[in-house]
């Protein structure tokens, strides 16, 4: 899922579209009296959930660009299977789709159910944990620690190490797969999304 954001104080402009109809308004955005947080605190806590945000849809851009292609995956051998004669195929097929879960697995976790101990029984990925930076970021109207800062580097530089990883899945493997599935007169994979 994705993740919405308030925003700081300040003076914004409000479009509302009612059929060919539109109506623009200036809207005043009044810091909390009640807070201890400065605007200044308010401002740089956006800006790093927004970075924290922009973080989480690369990594769901990522995992949906592979469940796309695992599903290709799952469909051709499927195919294959039914009419036979096409193990390499569908062996080459079974060691992408291992190679693809390589890459998700260190995004998302694989082995939540939605029930029961989940949480507690298997370790957050990159996406929970990025999650959890975010709602620890967002409490109260203070600015981001120096430690949420620290994490937040970390967990970006894991992101971008994961990123590689699948260009480079993509750039090579994925396209070798195509080049047997052509020689075969197979529809290659396709590696962007739909």
């Amino acid at each position: 899922g994705r993740m919405s954001l308030l925003v700081p104080p300040g003076t914004y402009t409000v479009t509302l579209q009612v059929g060919d109809q539109e109506y623009t308004q200036q809207l005043q955005v009044l810091k909390d009296p009640n807070t201890e947080g400065t605007e200044e605190d308010i401002r740089a806590q956006t800006a790093m959930l927004r970075d924290i945000r922009g973080d989480m849809n690369a990594a769901a851009d990522m995992i949906n660009r592979i469940e796309w292609i695992r599903r290709q995956l799952y469909d051709l051998k499927a195919v294959l299977e039914d009419q036979g004669g096409a193990e390499e195929i569908v062996t080459a097929a079974r060691e992408l789709d291992e190679q693809l879960v390589g890459v998700e697995d260190n995004l998302i976790q694989l082995k939540l159910t939605g029930t029961g101990q989940d949480g507690v029984r298997w370790p957050a990925m990159l996406v929970g944990k990025l999650g959890h930076l975010a709602s620890g970021v967002a409490v109260g109207d203070f600015p981001p620690t120096d430690q949420q800062r620290e994490v937040h580097q970390l967990l970006k530089q894991r992101l971008a190490r994961y990123q590689g990883e699948l260009d480079e899945l993509l750039r090579t493997n994925v396209v070798e797969f195509n080049r047997v599935l052509r020689e075969r007169n197979l529809a290659p994979v396709i590696s962007g999304l739909p």
